[in-house]
């Protein structure tokens, strides 16, 4: 994945674990699965590979939808539409458009340069795209086009074209006409959003550039996790730390909501609430003893009002995470080292496997 995830990247690795160790939940609605699976690969400079999508509903056998990627093509990214119709693959070198209902792929946009990020708007009839060929040392791919682009119509409108390194990544579209962005620079990121009313790029304020770690943006981009504070872990042979508080800030004012964390903890943000304003958080106590560190550590759960700092503990924390997160299924890749073989779990069983070569990537889930 890109980028797009490293501010998810921690929370939403121990969000899955959370939720396949679970247990099954209570559903009211079909449970879907959309997911990629690697057929083949061509090796010309790199590998490129060709990969089935397919669609598993609930007790039904996997259905292909499409299949998607060759040389010059490579399956980077899958998004959703916001009704949940459409899923968009994005093959760097150009956008298609996958109907889910009646399977058929179309082209959607090609870039000038390569398709680094793209979001919807809120209503998923426009897209923002981030038009950028990054290549490490390339002076001539420095280069970006900013585009809105319609669906419908196919209207692609370049609004800021420019020079950037290293490249921004666009984030969530908010209502209000905001984009949220990130500059990614190794293990740190610098928070920006563009300003869909003037086309122009602002920093946020209130934060400097390259801030370490990551953090965790809401669905709305109305809210994000930036670490504060780290305590010691000897198990993190990186960095030797651990987030252990958190700012909670609106992302286009820079503005302070609440502060999160536990001391001596190390804390994963989990969730936002569907209003942004409360959040769902693990605390585990690092190890003291380097010879601990392949045993996992007992896990709390809390439920945090960030403007009134008001703590409650979560005695079970998936039911929890399913009323703020409707259409999380909580599907999950997971390869097995031992056997070699891949498989996509939901709640801890397997609903399909593949072997080693034939990676599989969810491209998105849901209930209908």
């Amino acid at each position: 994945m890109r980028s797009k995830y490293f501010w998810l990247s921690a929370a939403v690795l121990v969000f899955i674990l959370l939720l396949t160790r679970s247990g099954q939940q209570t559903k009211t609605n079909i449970s879907v699965v959309i997911y990629a699976q690697e057929i083949s690969a061509t090796h010309n400079g790199r590998s490129w590979p060709t990969v089935k999508i397919l669609r598993k509903t609930e007790k039904a056998e996997p259905e292909t939808l499409a299949e998607v990627g060759k040389v010059g093509e490579f399956p980077i990214d899958y998004q959703l539409s916001p009704d949940k119709k459409f899923l968009l693959i994005n093959l760097e070198s150009k956008l298609q458009i996958l109907d889910l209902t009646s399977k058929e792929l179309k082209e959607l946009f090609i870039p000038k340069r390569g398709v680094q990020s793209v979001s919807y708007s809120p209503d998923g009839k426009q897209l923002f795209i981030w038009d950028q060929k990054y290549i490490p040392g390339d002076k001539d791919n420095d280069n970006y086009y900013i585009h809105r682009f319609t669906i419908s119509n196919r209207k692609d409108e370049i609004i800021k074209q420019g020079v950037s390194k290293p490249v921004f990544y666009g984030e969530a579209w908010r209502t209000d006409g905001k984009v949220i962005l990130n500059k990614v620079k190794g293990e740190s990121f610098t928070p920006y959003y563009f300003d869909l009313a003037d086309n122009q790029i602002v920093k946020t304020p209130g934060l400097g550039d390259d801030v370490p770690g990551g953090g965790l943006l809401s669905e709305s981009g109305r809210a994000m996790a930036i670490v504060k504070d780290w305590t010691g872990d000897i198990c993190d042979a990186f960095t030797g730390v651990t987030p252990e508080t958190y700012d909670i800030i609106e992302p286009v004012s820079g503005k302070i909501l609440g502060t999160v964390g536990s001391p001596d903890n190390s804390v994963t943000i989990l969730a936002f609430s569907p209003d942004d304003t409360e959040v769902f958080y693990q605390t585990e106590r690092p190890w003291d003893n380097q010879e601990d560190c392949d045993r996992s550590t007992e896990k709390f759960y809390f439920q945090a009002k960030i403007a009134e700092n008001q703590v409650i503990p979560v005695s079970q924390p998936a039911e929890f995470l399913r009323s703020w997160t409707k259409n999380y299924v909580g599907a999950t890749v997971n390869y097995n080292y031992e056997n070699r073989i891949w498989s996509v779990l939901i709640n801890g069983q397997s609903i399909a496997t593949s072997s080693e070569r034939a990676r599989l990537v969810i491209a998105g889930q849901y209930y209908q």
